[in-house]
């Protein structure tokens, strides 16, 4: 679908390899991020994870989406910005230039947000900043965002 090829598109150009169809990753010093466009099975909607994997907490050349250690969505990590992302990814709701708004805000939006979470450092303060309530954190991952 269009919307698969923007969301591929974007991938891309962010230095993220497929691991699946509609699963990306990239790998940094001591993070692996991983973003996934997942369709609903109740819906024509799809909706956008966002992940984190320590690599702290152990080694994995691409872990299991299950095992991740941070897993969060637009709508909770951007605010109002990620309400419009998840609107633009239900295709039940009318929009009129969907995939070029869709584009534009992946570029404007979650691009600045993902570049800025390329470490274990930075998703610290992605934490500290509020950004990650709401977020899914696995157990020994709160300790380890929460430490100097």
């Amino acid at each position: 679908s269009e919307l698969r090829r923007v969301f591929q598109e974007f991938a891309r150009a962010m230095g993220m390899k497929q691991r699946r169809p509609g699963s990306w990753f990239r790998r940094f010093a001591d993070v692996i991020l991983v973003v996934e466009l997942q369709k609903s099975n109740y819906s024509n909607a799809y909706y956008l994870n966002i992940r984190w994997w320590f690599c702290a907490l152990g080694d994995a050349s691409i872990p299991a989406v299950s095992d991740l250690h941070v897993r969060t969505r637009p709508e909770l990590l951007l605010g109002s910005r990620g309400e419009v992302l998840t609107r633009l990814l239900d295709l039940e709701t009318p929009a009129q230039n969907r995939i070029r708004d869709l584009g534009v805000a992946l570029e404007r939006d979650l691009a600045d947000i993902l570049a800025q979470s390329q470490s274990l450092q930075a998703v610290r303060e992605l934490y500290r900043s509020g950004l990650l309530r709401g977020a899914a954190i696995r157990g020994p991952a709160t300790s380890l965002l929460t430490s100097q």
